[in-house]
């Protein structure tokens, strides 16, 4: 029997566990009981997506990109209104591209707007605006090295469905190699990888 209350016990403190746990509610939700209460649970870097996903649930969404700018001003200066105009920016892209916006009006955005942001919306673009964009922001903007892989290796892809010239690719490789060299000292473990799969590829357009 005391196993048996024991059982029922850790059972009972795992449901209230999972229910005090962070879940992002989806950008579709409009159930403000839900959103209240996973706000109060999110963390940090959750704070901003949550109060957008209020703005939205409350007020409607957002049929344009710079309709999401205009309240993602207003939301992100409430809630800090030293916030760059850098961010709101990135945070725009983001939210546009989570609000599954036309893909056209976002890399348009993006062109008139540059910022770090604009390497995810390029990995999905196959013109020679994908591969420059991804090119330029790997060498202007700091990233986790997981998504620099996937970027190093969507160059090489987008290289060779572009027909770009073999000496115009190793030189860009070259910049790159001395970008992501430079990580080694910080941790050779994570950025060993990056740096493997950059020089890899300078072989093969020797």
């Amino acid at each position: 029997m005391k196993k048996l209350i024991l059982a029922l016990a850790i059972v009972a403190m795992a449901a209230i566990a999972q229910e005090q746990t962070f879940k992002f509610p989806g950008w579709d939700c409009k159930d403000m009981a839900v959103i209240q209460q996973q706000t109060a649970l999110a963390p940090d870097d959750y704070k901003v997506s949550m109060a957008m996903l209020t703005d939205f649930a409350q007020n409607g969404t957002p049929e344009t990109i710079e309709a999401v700018y205009t309240r993602v001003d207003a939301v992100i200066s409430a809630i800090n209104p030293d916030y760059s105009d850098a961010a709101k920016i990135n945070y725009t892209k983001q939210f546009a591209k989570r609000l599954k916006m036309d893909a056209a009006a976002i890399k348009q955005y993006c062109i008139n707007n540059p910022s770090s942001r604009d390497l995810y919306i390029a990995l999905a673009d196959n013109t020679d605006w994908g591969y420059q964009r991804v090119a330029d922001c790997l060498l202007k903007y700091s990233y986790p090295a997981n998504y620099v892989i996937r970027a190093v290796g969507y160059l090489n892809r987008q290289a060779i469905a572009l027909d770009k010239d073999d000496a115009e690719v190793l030189d860009l490789l070259k910049k790159l190699n001395r970008v992501f060299s430079a990580n080694l000292i910080k941790d050779k473990e994570v950025w060993g990888g990056v740096v493997a799969q950059i020089r890899t590829m300078m072989e093969t357009y020797k």
